[in-house]
């Protein structure tokens, strides 16, 4: 826990504000520690602040996930999944899947979201669904409706798993996602404010669906999965 008082601001900077707590929890177990202490209080939980929303702010508590970030790729029913904390930004995960020639099924445009800023937003991308679609099973922290304790629950399926796909924070904390994932295919890099003898190759680019990215100012990789193709394409 921060004992300073920390103002956050959000990426766009239309965002400012300093809660009287800043908590990064290492653990399921710390997590359900700062909600059972702060029951009475208005709680946030943060990613990587890539959104424009007010939704986060809060002048009580807050919850960053950056600390719940491992990723554990497994076998389940003949098909690779990925466990991955809910503070693991996506380039990470990433990173990860590509060291087995794996990826994931969508990506955003924004690497550094965390997979559960991604999933809380229904954040969309490279593949015709949002990222979010593709979860099988999701963990999360809430106080339960009857005892008012709070408690983690694992939903996996059903109506409840669509709700917290696009929940924006509203069902609890979430702590880990359990996604499916597809094989690596290809990358390519898009760079803005291209030289005159590669703007040829962006109108091409372009003319696919990602007129929007030969305006970027930064390097993006992508890489998309067996089956899938960009939205547009």
């Amino acid at each position: 826990m921060s004992e300073q008082l920390e103002t956050i601001t959000n990426f766009g900077a239309n965002i400012s504000f300093t809660p009287r707590r800043v908590y990064r929890p290492a653990s399921d177990f710390e997590v359900l520690d700062i909600l059972r202490r702060h029951k009475q209080d208005q709680i946030r939980v943060v990613g990587r602040l890539h959104a424009w929303s007010p939704l986060v702010e809060s002048t009580d508590v807050i919850i960053s996930l950056e600390n719940l970030k491992a990723v554990e790729i497994l076998e389940r029913d003949g098909e690779k999944v990925a466990i991955v904390g809910a503070g693991c930004q996506i380039k990470r995960l990433l990173a990860e899947l590509q060291k087995d020639g794996l990826t994931a099924p969508a990506v955003g445009l924004i690497s550094e979201q965390t997979i559960a800023g991604a999933m809380a937003t229904a954040t969309h991308g490279s593949g015709r669904q949002a990222l979010c679609h593709f979860s099988r099973a999701v963990r999360v922290a809430h106080f339960d409706s009857a005892t008012s304790e709070p408690i983690i629950s694992e939903v996996r399926g059903g109506e409840e798993l669509r709700a917290i796909q696009c929940s924006l924070g509203m069902l609890g904390v979430i702590l880990r996602v359990e996604i499916c994932l597809g094989t690596s295919v290809f990358w390519f890099n898009i760079v803005s404010r291209p030289k005159p003898h590669a703007v040829g190759w962006l109108h091409s680019i372009a003319s696919t669906g990602f007129s929007s990215l030969t305006s970027a100012y930064t390097l993006y990789s992508w890489c998309f999965p067996v089956g899938e193709k960009a939205d547009g394409a």
